[in-house]
Formats: C-alpha cells, sequence, structure tokens
C-alpha cells in the first residue's frame, strides 16, 4: 500500500507575503466572522505568523468546536494498491470526491493484498494461490469474451470472477474535517489495512498540516458487523429490489412543495390546494432531464431493500446523496454471474472458483470474521438498505438507465423506478419518466 499526498490548497505568497497554506488559509478564515480586517490582511498576518495561526487553529477546532473551519483546507490525497475491500471502507466516506480505476474499463494484471489476518492464520500459501487462479481465470474470460464481443465488454463481466483482496488505486479530494472523521473511523476498523491506512494518511497529513486534524472517537454506530458467511452454496437468490416504504401522501407533498417553491403563501394553506400543480405537466417539463429536477423533488423519499454483487454495490455506493446502509457480504445470498460467461460456455468453471473462495472465507472467518470477505469475488452478494429522495432518484436515473450504463446497475435501477410506478405512478411521471418503458419486469442482461 502507498499513500501519497499529491496536492493541498496552497500558493506561493505575491511580492514579499509569507506563501499560504492550509494552516493559514485555515486561520485567516476562521478570523473572518471576528475582525474589522480584510480577508487579504488576515490571510498576510496567518501566513507570517504559523507559530500562531497553528495555536489559533487548534483553538477554534478543537477546544471550541468550529470543525467546520477545517473544511478549509484541502488535500489531494493517492491511495495506491489497496484492496477492493478496504475502498468500500473509505468510500464510506460521503462528503470527499473520489475518482477510482475502474475495473469495467481497465484490463487488470495480478494484483491483489494477502490480509494480515490471513497470514497470521497461516493461510498465506493458500490465499495467495486463490487469488492467482481467480486472476488466471480472469484473463481467460477475457480472451473467450473478446473473441466474441468487445473488449469493454469482456473486462466489463470477467471481473465478477475477481476477489475483494484484488488491488486497485484513487485519487480522493478531501477537506481536513472529513478527513479526521475518515481518520477516527478507519483507525478503530476491525480490518488491520484499514488501520494502517489511517496510520499513514494521519502521519502524511500531520507533517504538512498538524493544526487542521486530530484523531476522533469513532462514531458507535460505525462498529464492523462481524458474522462470518454462511452456506450452503447457492447460486440462486432474489435479486428484485422491494419498495419497503415512501412518503405518505406523496403526491400531495410534492405538488404542494413545487407550488409553494413558486409562490408566497404558507404551506398549510397551498397544501388546502396541492391539485394546483399538475405533475403530468411537471413531468412533461423534466422529461429525460432527471438530473435537473427541482429542489422540492427532495421532500419526497422511498426506502428499498436490495440485494447486490460487489461489482454493483461498487457503483451503488458512489450515489452519496442517499442513506445507504450494506449488511456484511453472505454467501448464502447467492452470486451474480454474468450473462455473458453463461453464454460463452464458461459457467461452471466460474461457480467452482466462487465456490473455492467461499470455503477460503470460512476458513479466515473462523480466526477473524471481518476479514472474510477478502476471500470472496465481485460477484458474491450483499443486503442493503437505500434510502433516496426522488431528486436524487432521478440523478441515479439519468446515468443508470443510460443504454451504456453498466448492465446490473441499470437493471437495479430499472426495477426500483418500476416499483415506484407501482405504487406511486403519479411521481414516477413528474420525474420525467416514461410508463411505458416499465411495463414488463426487467432481467440483468448485457447489451447486444
Amino acid at each position: 500500500m502507498r499513500v501519497t499526498i499529491a496536492g493541498m490548497n496552497a500558493c506561493p505568497g505575491r511580492e514579499n507575503d509569507s506563501p499560504l497554506t492550509p494552516e493559514s488559509i485555515c486561520a485567516a478564515y476562521a478570523r473572518i466572522s471576528r475582525s474589522p480586517l480584510s480577508v487579504e490582511q488576515l490571510r498576510r498576518r496567518a501566513a507570517q505568523d504559523m507559530a500562531r495561526s497553528r495555536l489559533f487553529n487548534e483553538k477554534i477546532l478543537f477546544h471550541l468546536g468550529h470543525r467546520s473551519v477545517a473544511e478549509h483546507a484541502v488535500f489531494n490525497v493517492d491511495l495506491v494498491d489497496i484492496s477492493r475491500l478496504a475502498v468500500e471502507a473509505v468510500e464510506h466516506s460521503r462528503l470527499v470526491s473520489y475518482t477510482e480505476k475502474s475495473q469495467r474499463y481497465v484490463r487488470l494484471g495480478e494484483g491483489f493484498l494477502i490480509p494480515r489476518e490471513a497470514r497470521e492464520a497461516g493461510l498465506s500459501r493458500r490465499f495467495a494461490a486463490l487469488c492467482r487462479d481467480q486472476h488466471d481465470f480472469y484473463q481467460q474470460i477475457v480472451c473467450r469474451i473478446a473473441a466474441k464481443r468487445s473488449g469493454q465488454k469482456a473486462k466489463e463481466d470477467a471481473r465478477y470472477v475477481l476477489g475483494l483482496a484484488t488491488t486497485t488505486q484513487l485519487g480522493m479530494t478531501i477537506n481536513a474535517r472529513a478527513l479526521g472523521m475518515m481518520l477516527a473511523r478507519l483507525a478503530h476498523h476491525e480490518l488491520h489495512e484499514c488501520r494502517h491506512l489511517a496510520q499513514m494518511m494521519q502521519r502524511l497529513v500531520s507533517n504538512l498540516a498538524p493544526s487542521v486534524i486530530q484523531e476522533l472517537s469513532p462514531p458507535a454506530e460505525e462498529a464492523v458487523n462481524g458474522e462470518s458467511p454462511r452456506s450452503p452454496f447457492q447460486t440462486e437468490s432474489n435479486t428484485t429490489p422491494t419498495l419497503l416504504w415512501h412518503t405518505p401522501h406523496a403526491e400531495e407533498v410534492l405538488a404542494t412543495s413545487l407550488a409553494f417553491a413558486q409562490g408566497t403563501h404558507s404551506f398549510a394553506q397551498l397544501h388546502q390546494d396541492h391539485g394546483s400543480v399538475n405533475l403530468e405537466t411537471v413531468g412533461a417539463r423534466y422529461r429525460r432531464q432527471c438530473d435537473r429536477l427541482p429542489r422540492a423533488f427532495e421532500n419526497i423519499h422511498f426506502a428499498f431493500e436490495l440485494v447486490v454483487s460487489a461489482s454493483c454495490f461498487a457503483q451503488l455506493k458512489r450515489h452519496r446523496m442517499a442513506t445507504i446502509l450494506a449488511q456484511p457480504y453472505d454467501t448464502a445470498l447467492g452470486i451474480t454471474v454474468p450473462p455473458l460467461v453463461i453464454e460463452t460456455g464458461i459457467e461452471q468453471a466460474f461457480l467452482e472458483i466462487a465456490s473455492r473462495a467461499e470455503a477460503m472465507a470460512k476458513e479466515v472467518a473462523e480466526i477473524h470474521p471481518a476479514s472474510s470477505s477478502y476471500a470472496l469475488l465481485n460477484a458474491h452478494r450483499r443486503r442493503v438498505l437505500l434510502v433516496i429522495n426522488a431528486r436524487a432518484m432521478g440523478n441515479m436515473a439519468a446515468l443508470r438507465l443510460d443504454p451504456l450504463a453498466q448492465w446490473d446497475i441499470r437493471y437495479q435501477v430499472t426495477s426500483m423506478i418500476r416499483e415506484v410506478f407501482k405504487k406511486l405512478p403519479m411521481i414516477a411521471q413528474a420525474m420525467g419518466m416514461e410508463s411505458s418503458e416499465y411495463s414488463s419486469e426487467a432481467a440483468p442482461q448485457t447489451d447486444e
């Protein structure tokens, strides 16, 4: 694993000024609310006396509790040779920008991590052999599918056989407040890799900007569930999303919210005449522009339960304007076998690799339950509770219903939209959806 601070918000001083750093910027901006000086003067003074600025930052951020000031310090961080499982822990933080090497577009070599927990259990050699076999089979799948379809389709479906111990790289842009919360969570994570990552980032940032980072106590709800994978191995499970609940009287709430944003009357007054806003007209206005829905749509919420593969979850978690609660990977939920794997006649070999992965996960679980998922594949599944508002769902639909979207996530989103149409047809139409496109059951299939 390698961690590098690739950049931060700093710039050289002008004329005789001292250079600006994340710490001096924070100290200057923290004084704006209480000083008559101009912001240019505040920045100059903060940069000229860094010792005083650091003491001021520590007082404001950690003694007085005004931690929003730390958001003015921004860092660009390279994370290299980090496992896919650890990436999920990192990207649990929502107020951060990530760009990750995509297994959908990049043909991978043989890069994987043997977790310390497996090494301590004496499983290093067998774990490495399993990972090498996964990567060898990945290359076979790529070649078999590419002979009939495009190279991208080959990589897209072949990745389902790779384990969550496969390494990747990503670039991360994060402010100091979000970084402090991320470090507190990772520093108390059950996976050694995550704790080690927290130590590395903490050390690097503390060397550059010690006054804006302080280790925090981890939130109680962030504890990792240590359940071990269940058996028996199976490939079938209900993967159709279920709409659990939604905002009561959603049509009335949306119509009234839209009227409120455009009028001058109270919400109660408008609610008595909610029919004044025609949702069908609204839908015609926003049809095929789901990413431009007005903020009033945020007053409508849906709660879905999904069963998704690791590959699908990697895309789902990108939608950070939602509440995503994910259970541990569970072998009892089966696996997602890509259609092109079935079409090319290598499904049985795929299942054998998955079965071996589950056997290894079971052995690791006997020593360290939380680490067992390292052995599982991108094809393995987990159960997810997704609570999302209609505006964010419109954004999701605009991205994931595109014909070029990956088939797994497209199936999930298509099914969610169908569920909304069943329960709240007027809301779906107001979001700009065409009912004719969701009249039949969706099927997880690839593009021709």
